[in-house]
C-alpha cells in the first residue's frame, strides 16, 4: 500500500500510517530520511514551482514549524522543480489527507491492507475532491474513474 512521489530534492513514501521523506545528498539537513506519522501532521503546504522560484511540499507537525525564509534544507520539505513534480505531489497530498480524514483506516492498516468502509457522506466528499483534481488536470479521467470504482465497491 506504499506509494512513492518524486521531487528534485528527494521523494516521499506514503502509507496509511506515516510519510517517509527521503532526501538526495545535496538537499535536506544532512539526514537521509525523516518519518512523520500521519496523526502528528497538522498541515501540508505545497507551492508550485515558478520560473525563478522552486516549489516544495512541506509537512508541519507537532514539535516542528515551517522553515523560515523558504530554505530548501529542511527535514520536513521536498523541493519541486517542475510542474509534473508539483502535480505528483498534489496527488500525494490528497492521499495523505484521505488517510488523515479516516483514522480508522490507519488503525486497521497496522494489521491488514483492507480499508474500513467509509460512510456515504465521506465517500461523496472524496469523489467531489477527486473530481476537482481531475478538473484541475492533476488526475486523468481514467485515474478518477478507477478511484471512484474503488470507493463505491
Amino acid at each position: 500500500m506504499e506509494q512513492e512521489f518524486h521531487g528534485v530534492g528527494g521523494w516521499i513514501i506514503v502509507d496509511p500510517v506515516k510519510v517517509t521523506l527521503k532526501f538526495r545528498k545535496s538537499f535536506g539537513d544532512g539526514r537521509n530520511s525523516t518519518e512523520i506519522y500521519l496523526r502528528s501532521i497538522s498541515a501540508i503546504e505545497i507551492r508550485e514551482p515558478k520560473m525563478f522560484a522552486e516549489g516544495f511540499i512541506e509537512f508541519i507537525y507537532a514539535g516542528n514549524h515551517p522553515t523560515p525564509g523558504g530554505s530548501a534544507k529542511s527535514e520536513n520539505k521536498i523541493v519541486l522543480a517542475t510542474g509534473s513534480q508539483y502535480r505528483e505531489m498534489l496527488k500525494a497530498k490528497y492521499l495523505i489527507e484521505r488517510y488523515i480524514a479516516n483514522p480508522n483506516f490507519q488503525e486497521q492498516n497496522h494489521a491488514t491492507a483492507e480499508p474500513v468502509p467509509h460512510s456515504t457522506l465521506s465517500v461523496l466528499e472524496e469523489i467531489k475532491k477527486a473530481a476537482e483534481l481531475r478538473d484541475a488536470g492533476v488526475l486523468s479521467n481514467e485515474e478518477f474513474e478507477d478511484f471512484k470504482k474503488r470507493l463505491l465497491s
